[in-house]
């Protein structure tokens, strides 16, 4: 959207342009129409120093000044005009010629390549499983006869001299040294706790309630009788609530101190002297019998059945393996030769046709806009004569830009530093 407004108003200005360009063409034919005013020449004696008025020039075309100090007319005070040259620049269209490269498409045969698959026969070689007898050898157990050998336990009575260690007792007197207990009183010194108890009376306090019975009217909801009863009578409202006296307790709770009175139990330790009966031991010698065991060796001689290995023999059969030859078909692979075809690329060339674009330098006319230069009249006001300072005033003597006021090319005629 914000293109195609962009757009409207591009075109919209070069129309504004165009139009503009148009009637500056129509002012200056119409200026060419009209004749040119005539210019007047200023003698050699206008500029300070020469023999002339002394007037201030502006080119040629310049008309003298009426009522300026130095020149002969006479003419009274008040606003006059002269006519000046200015260089003017208008636009003016003209036609142009301009060289552009153009594009030119051409139609251009060629030859090209193009890759096709071509079918190719060829020898090559594929493995295959023939079959083949050959001899092998396989395993197998074979039943044999032999004689073989087992351990047997057999009975056999045997005697034999053995050592028998008998224990025997002995009595002997020994003397040992043997503690009695012997009773003896001592005095001793001793600390034991009493438990005493004494009474102490504390101040307690308690709230006790001095409060009283008072009976009081309390509202209460009619029972379901007199609900029943008011319907049997026929009354289409409810009963009256009924009223009561309840006796109520107004509790007064009042703190008072009370001294109670308790019993503490506490410990006493007393120091005394007390007789204790002591069992102190006493060493004494007793001889007393005394029984040991002593082992005596004895040789006794004893009828024993021992079991003896024999070894006997007997008939077995074992298996044993023998290598047994037999005929067996394996498959042995072979390269084998067969004829296959394949595809093979190949290049192969063909005509064919493309565009190309050339861009051939052509001479085109266009018409383009330049600005002309041309000399315009025009009529400007100059200062009255009687006064000189409005004569230094004007476009020509005054102000900083003019010729003849503070910084024009006629202040050095008048003397002014600055």
């Amino acid at each position: 959207m914000m293109w195609k407004r962009f757009c409207v108003a591009l075109l919209a200005a070069s129309v504004l342009a165009a139009a503009a360009v148009t009637v500056r063409a129509q002012e200056r034919a119409e200026d060419k129409d009209k004749k040119e005013p005539e210019k007047l020449t200023v003698p050699p004696t206008a500029v300070p120093g020469g023999t002339g008025t002394g007037l201030p020039y502006h080119g040629e075309g310049l008309a003298p000044l009426h009522g300026v100090p130095g020149s002969d007319c006479g003419a009274p005070c008040g606003p006059q005009f002269t006519t000046i040259w200015v260089t003017e620049y208008a636009p003016e269209t003209y036609v142009a010629t301009r060289t552009v490269l153009r594009p030119v498409t051409t139609t251009e045969a060629y030859t090209a390549y193009r890759t096709e698959l071509v079918a190719e026969a060829f020898t090559t070689y594929r493995t295959e499983l023939v079959p083949e007898a050959y001899t092998a050898f396989r395993t197998e157990c074979v039943a044999e006869a032999y004689t073989a050998f087992r351990t047997e336990m057999a009975p056999e009575q045997q005697t034999r001299t053995i050592t028998v260690n008998r224990t025997v007792p002995v009595v002997t007197n020994v003397t040992r040294t043997v503690w009695n207990c012997v009773p003896t009183q001592e005095v001793r010194t001793v600390t034991r706790a009493v438990p005493v108890s004494r009474p102490v009376t504390t101040v307690v306090c308690k709230t006790e309630d001095h409060g009283h019975y008072e009976c009081r009217e309390e509202v209460c909801a009619p029972s379901g009788f007199s609900k029943w009863r008011s319907r049997m009578h026929g009354d289409c409202c409810e009963p009256c609530p009924q009223v009561r006296t309840v006796k109520v307790w107004v509790p007064s709770l009042v703190t008072v101190q009370v001294p109670v009175t308790r019993m503490v139990h506490s410990c006493e330790y007393v120091t005394e002297n007390i007789t204790v009966t002591v069992n102190r031991q006493v060493a004494s010698q007793v001889t007393v019998p005394v029984t040991t065991y002593q082992c005596v060796p004895e040789v006794q001689t004893i009828a024993v059945t021992v079991l003896v290995p024999r070894q006997v023999a007997f008939q077995a059969t074992r298996m044993v393996p023998r290598q047994v030859a037999y005929q067996a078909t394996r498959q042995v692979p072979r390269q084998v030769a067969f004829q296959a075809t394949r595809m093979v690329p190949r290049q192969v060339a063909f005509q064919a046709t493309r565009q190309v674009t050339q861009y051939v330098p052509t001479e085109e006319q266009y018409t383009a806009t330049r600005l002309v230069a041309r000399q315009v009249a025009r009529q400007v006001p100059v200062a009255p004569a009687c006064e000189e300072s409005s004569y230094w005033n004007a476009g020509y003597g005054s102000g900083n830009g003019g010729h003849g006021g503070k910084g024009g090319w006629m202040s050095r005629f008048r003397g002014c530093s600055k």
